[in-house]
């Protein structure tokens, strides 16, 4: 294991310890964000044992293979404690617009406005976190999301600030 998967780790390790600290009451009765979570590298083994035959590989990029995710159901998310770090900052993420990426929190999300007192707050946190090899992944997620995600498409987020490269 090189020293990048071992800082990738752990910096996924203290993200994941970060979302547990965030009680996204708002969420509770509400699955509208479940939609085609993606995996980094690193997560991918233990994701695996939870989705089974539902990822695909699209450019590089490992995904849940429908459109809704299958552990969504009566307005729960079945596998909250085991979610990936894409579910975890959702509405919250990393867009590219203009050439540049920035932080924004998508306008799908039903209580995006309410959220973002809790997320806005530890954008700092979570991106001296975020590795290269990390950003890496992002960047390759972020050209397919451009193409799957039709709110990404049409422009339905709030950029927040410019997002700083490891």
């Amino acid at each position: 294991m090189n020293s990048e998967s071992c800082t990738t780790e752990k910096a996924l390790s203290d993200l994941y310890d970060f979302f547990s600290q965030i009680h996204f009451e708002s969420c509770r009765n509400c699955v509208d964000c479940c939609f085609q979570p993606w995996f980094l590298i690193e997560e991918k083994a233990n994701m695996e044992a939870v989705f089974r035959n539902d990822i695909i590989e699209v450019d590089s990029v490992s995904m849940c293979n429908s459109p809704k995710c299958r552990f969504s159901s009566d307005g729960c998310c079945a596998i909250y404690k085991n979610r990936p770090l894409d579910c975890r900052l959702f509405p919250l993420d990393i867009i590219e617009y203009e050439g540049s990426y920035w932080w924004a929190v998508f306008k799908t999300c039903t209580k995006y406005s309410e959220l973002k007192q809790y997320l806005i707050p530890g954008i700092d946190y979570i991106e001296s976190l975020i590795t290269k090899g990390m950003f890496a992944q992002y960047e390759r997620q972020i050209e397919v999301t451009k193409r799957t995600y039709a709110p990404y498409r049409d422009g339905h987020y709030e950029i927040i600030r410019e997002f700083r490269r490891p």
